[in-house]
This record gives structure tokens, C-alpha cells and sequence, in this order.
């Protein structure tokens, strides 16, 4: 049985693959959007605002986003922190 061909799409499962190969922990993908989510531990910069924000909000989310276009790398990170009540600066 070939785990990668029972779950895995057929047009993202060569990335898939190479992630978990390389020691990348998979948790979800989609063909349609291509796109493979992966587990990551925090470090360096990610890690220091993640404790920042842990220490005044209750809810938020940190994205970070790499991108290559035309040879060029770009990187940013976008921190969402939804609009509920309780979720204020403290």
C-alpha cells in the first residue's frame, strides 16, 4: 500500500512527499489550491512576537509568508487579531 497514493492528491503529492521526507510534519493539503499546511516550531523573530502577543491578547494569529516571483524572494508577516469581545489589549 502506498500511504502518498491513498491520501494524498495526485497534483500535490510530489510536495507533499517532499516535505515529510525532509523532516516537515504535514497536516493538511489541497490539489485545488495547492497548497500544503505544515507544523512548524516558533523560533527567533516568530517566537518573540508570539510571546508578545500571548502576553496581551487572547486571541490572534501570525502568519508568515516567503515568496520567490521571478527569481526574487520577498518575506512579511501578517498578525491577525479578530475583532470579539475579551480580545483587547490587557
Amino acid at each position: 500500500m502506498d500511504w502518498y497514493k491513498e491520501n494524498i492528491e495526485e497534483g500535490i503529492r510530489p510536495l507533499v512527499k517532499l516535505l515529510r521526507e525532509n523532516g516537515f510534519n504535514t497536516e493538511c493539503s489541497c490539489e485545488h489550491d495547492m497548497y500544503v499546511q505544515c507544523q512548524i516550531l516558533p523560533d527567533g523573530e516568530l517566537q518573540r512576537i508570539h510571546n508578545l502577543l500571548f502576553e496581551h491578547y487572547d486571541n490572534y494569529k501570525i502568519e508568515i509568508i516567503l515568496e520567490r516571483i521571478d527569481g526574487i524572494w520577498y518575506s512579511s508577516m501578517r498578525v491577525e487579531i479578530p475583532k470579539e469581545s475579551g480580545n483587547e489589549a490587557i
